[in-house]
């Protein structure tokens, strides 16, 4: 019970945290740019997560390398790295594939096809999946999920974390309206209305995927014993996924629409099968190279 109040109460911080930091930011911003106060608020959210999950660590004596499950070699954290990142190129590039396919997409025919656009929106989608990619596996897989399996055990840590792993996903800040005046507790009052999604039963598909990705994370982190692999395949899906909608436009209209969410026309059923289908063959591989290696 203490367990889990604590657990809570860490990504209560967090929302509040960063609700609140969101203004003195926006308004530090506001001299340089204009930033919308939503987009503001979602990352410093983002920042303040990952601040509270390393605070949560500290608070079991975790913070370490070993505890943010990082204590690997160099050239190990490469080839960890690497492999993921390949893992996650192969899965949504046949999710993609399965997508054009079925004529649930097609190529978007405003593209710019020259070869350094195309490098350029390449590199854009690499930086953000690799920024995403460790920023979400520190939290997720490395701080929380380590500070869980300390006091829990790795199942409900891996269980837990892949739920709200799959829900903070659907928090959702909306525009904050041209006649509202923005001050220390805006990000406060506006959060309500971020939990929006939860309400919509069509974004039942799109948790679902969410949350088997986050046990496919879980399990990489169980039985490599470290993030760098998630971070890896957490880029690559992520830079994969960033490059796709550049190319792409949803189609709609097909019999295979229910493939896909109704909001965002990707994640959704084939997604999750397809992710369950990976999951499946990344734990028989595993299971096989840790017998061979025992032998």
């Amino acid at each position: 019970m203490r367990t889990a109040l604590i657990f809570l109460s860490v990504l209560a911080g967090a929302l509040l945290f960063g609700a609140i930091v969101a203004y003195p930011v926006y308004s530090v911003l506001a001299h340089f740019n204009e930033v919308p106060f939503h987009k503001v608020i979602s990352r410093t959210t983002s920042l303040s997560g990952l601040l509270f999950a390393i605070l949560y660590l500290r608070f079991y004596g975790l913070l370490s390398k070993e505890g943010l499950a990082w204590n690997t070699g160099r050239q190990t954290k490469t080839k960890m790295f690497v492999s993921g990142f390949i893992g996650g190129l192969i899965i949504l590039f046949v999710l993609d594939g399965a997508l054009l396919l079925l004529g649930i997409y097609q190529f978007d025919a405003r593209v710019d096809w020259q070869a350094i656009n195309l490098l350029k929106i390449a590199f854009k989608a690499l930086m953000t999946g690799m920024l995403v990619g460790l920023v979400e596996e520190i939290i997720f897989r490395g701080a929380l999920f380590g500070g869980l399996s300390k006091q829990a055990n790795a199942s409900v840590a891996l269980l837990v974390t892949s739920l709200v792993y799959a829900a903070v996903h659907f928090l959702k800040y909306r525009a904050v309206p041209a006649d509202v005046d923005i001050g220390w507790l805006t990000g406060v009052d506006i959060f309500p209305a971020a939990l929006f999604r939860f309400s919509n039963p069509v974004t039942i598909d799109s948790f679902i995927t969410l949350f088997i990705l986050g046990v496919l994370f879980a399990l990489i982190r169980i039985r490599s014993g470290s993030i760098i692999a998630c971070i890896g395949l957490h880029a690559g899906i992520v830079a994969t996924l960033k490059f796709f909608n550049y190319l792409t436009n949803y189609s709609g209209g097909t019999q295979y629409d229910f493939l896909v969410n109704k909001i965002d026309h990707q994640f959704g059923y084939l997604a999750s099968g397809l992710l369950l289908i990976a999951t499946v063959i990344y734990l028989l591989s595993s299971r096989m190279i840790s017998s061979q290696k025992s032998s």
